[in-house]
């Protein structure tokens, strides 16, 4: 019952969004909870995020841990990964979550929709849509997601399209082309 959410702290990436979603849910008394794993600045974000954590009375809950070297370990003890950012590039912590095969839950932003395709690969919301992430928690508590299905699914999209073998034949490809 761990919730991941695999993202320096910063702006962009929302941790406390992620933090309400997951407080408003209730879903900690059921023995969920969340770690946040990624650089810590020490800085007034990750201030507010901790100060947060307390007024919430999660400190039993949810768990920061800064950044970590055993990605792949970390993951293979979770049952979500959680992406919340407000914006986002290419989300190569999506295609982590992929190999690791644990569901995914994360805004619809950036390329995120090219990766997590909705009740396919994973669960998209909108971007800072508390009450859509608050009932997509709820959901995963009850266990209404096919959840295997959807990380399975996830799983081969990453190996069939941005495995190592994959990214090297696409790019002698290229290559090809250009020559």
């Amino acid at each position: 019952k761990r919730i991941v959410l695999l993202a320096n702290l910063r702006t962009p990436k929302n941790h406390l969004f992620a933090l309400l979603a997951f407080s408003h849910s209730k879903i900690a008394s059921f023995g969920w909870t969340l770690h946040f794993i990624g650089k810590d600045n020490l800085d007034q974000y990750s201030i507010n995020l901790k100060q947060k954590i307390v007024a919430e009375n999660l400190e039993n809950s949810v768990f920061i841990y800064g950044a970590c070297t055993d990605i792949q370990h970390i993951l293979n003890q979770a049952d979500v990964g959680l992406l919340t950012s407000t914006y986002e590039g290419f989300p190569v912590t999506l295609l982590e979550y992929g190999r690791a095969t644990i569901l995914v839950v994360c805004s619809n932003v950036g390329y995120c929709g090219q990766i997590i395709k909705n009740d396919q690969t994973g669960i998209c919301f909108e971007s800072e849509d508390l009450n859509e992430l608050v009932c997509i928690f709820k959901e995963i508590q009850k266990s209404t997601f096919n959840k295997r299905q959807l990380a399975t699914s996830l799983n081969n999209f990453v190996y069939q399209n941005y495995s190592a073998n994959q990214v090297i034949n696409k790019m002698l490809v290229a290559y090809q082309k250009a020559l």
